[in-house]
C-alpha cells in the first residue's frame, strides 16, 4: 500500500515539483504542502524513494508562499511548518516565524499547533508561552477536552474541523512531552466523536486525528503489551477480557455486553498488565432490553 500510494503521489506531481487536486490542475498550497507532509512522514518510517521529489516539492511550495503572501494565517503556517520540516532552501524560516508568531491570535487551534510543532522543532523559547496559550484556550466539558474550529482554515471551507484542531493540538503538546491532564481529555474526545464507523467524517480528519492519537500513545510510552481489562458493574466484576500484543492493531474492539439494573449504573475498568486499555459506552437499544454495551 505504501508502494502503491508513492507511486499515485508522484504521478500526481507537476513537472514545476507541486501538486494541485488534479494532474492537470495548478499547484494549490495545501495539497502541495500535505502531499510533501506525507513523504515527509513516509521517509521517516523507512520508505525508500528519490528525495529528489521533496526538494522539488519545497520549491514549489516556496513558490506558493510568495504568491500568496496574504493567505490566511493558518495555511501560512502549515506551509511554514512543512518547508522547516523539509529544509527548504532560501525560505526565511527567522522572518516567517516572526510574522506568524504576531499572527497567532487570528489563527484558530490548527495553524496555532502548526506554529507551535514548527517553534519546538527549531527548539524556539516562544513554544512555551504558546503551549500555555493552547491549553488556557481549551474547550472542557466534563471528561473531554476539546479545541474547536467551526470552519477549515486549510481549505477555507465552511465545514467544522473541530477533530483536525483537536488533533493537532494533542499532538503538539505530546510531542513536547507536556503531561496536562488535558491531553488524556482530548484523546477521550476523539474517540468518542468518530462517526459510526470508527472513523472520522472525512480522509483528511481521519488523518489527522490518527496522528495526534498515536502521538498521545507514543508520548505516553504506550507499546503492545498483553493486558486483561476486568469490567465491574455496580461494583461487581461481570467479565474479564483478555488481550494480547497483537490486539493494538485490531481493526475492532472487544464487545462486552452485561446486565444492567433498573436506573442509574456504575461501570468501572480495572487494567492489569503493561498494555494500554480504553473503552467506549455504546448507546443503543441494547439498554432497553436491560443491558449494558462497552466497547473494549
Amino acid at each position: 500500500q505504501v508502494s502503491d500510494g508513492l507511486k499515485r503521489l508522484f504521478d500526481y506531481q507537476h513537472d514545476d515539483g507541486g501538486w494541485g487536486w488534479w494532474k492537470p490542475d495548478r499547484n494549490q498550497p495545501f495539497i502541495t504542502a500535505y502531499a510533501i507532509d506525507g513523504l515527509l512522514d513516509a521517509k521517516a518510517n523507512g520508505a525508500k524513494f528519490d528525495e529528489w521529489n521533496i526538494t522539488r516539492g519545497g520549491r514549489a511550495l516556496l513558490e506558493l508562499w510568495n504568491k500568496y503572501p496574504r493567505a490566511v494565517p493558518d495555511l501560512k503556517a502549515y506551509e511554514a511548518y512543512v518547508m522547516v520540516r523539509a529544509g527548504t532552501e532560501e525560505f526565511g524560516v527567522t522572518a516567517a516565524l516572526n510574522d506568524l508568531w504576531s499572527a497567532r491570535s487570528r489563527m484558530s487551534p490548527t495553524g496555532q499547533a502548526f506554529l507551535l510543532m514548527t517553534l519546538d522543532h527549531r527548539e524556539d523559547a516562544r513554544g512555551a508561552t504558546l503551549a500555555q496559550e493552547l491549553v488556557a484556550s481549551a474547550s472542557t466539558q466534563g471528561e473531554v477536552t476539546s479545541w474547536p474550529v467551526t470552519s477549515d482554515p486549510l481549505l477555507e471551507d465552511f465545514a467544522d474541523t473541530t477533530a483536525e484542531g483537536t488533533a493537532l493540538v494533542l499532538r503538539a503538546l505530546a510531542e513536547r512531552g507536556s503531561t496536562d491532564a488535558s491531553l488524556e481529555r482530548a484523546a477521550r474526545w476523539l474517540m468518542v466523536n468518530r462517526s459510526a464507523g470508527g472513523y472520522w467524517v472525512s480522509t483528511k480528519q481521519t488523518a489527522l486525528a490518527l496522528r495526534g492519537l498515536l502521538a498521545f500513545m507514543k508520548a505516553r510510552g504506550e507499546k503492545p503489551a498483553p493486558v486483561a481489562a476486568d469490567v465491574f458493574v455496580n461494583g461487581t466484576r461481570a467479565t474479564t477480557v483478555r488481550f494480547d500484543a497483537a490486539s493494538l492493531l485490531a481493526p475492532n474492539p472487544q464487545l462486552v455486553e452485561v446486565p444492567a439494573a433498573a436506573g442509574a449504573n456504575s461501570v468501572r475498568i480495572v487494567r492489569q498488565g503493561e498494555g494500554a486499555v480504553r473503552s467506549e459506552e455504546h448507546t443503543s437499544e441494547l439498554q432497553s432490553r436491560g443491558l449494558i454495551s462497552y466497547a473494549v
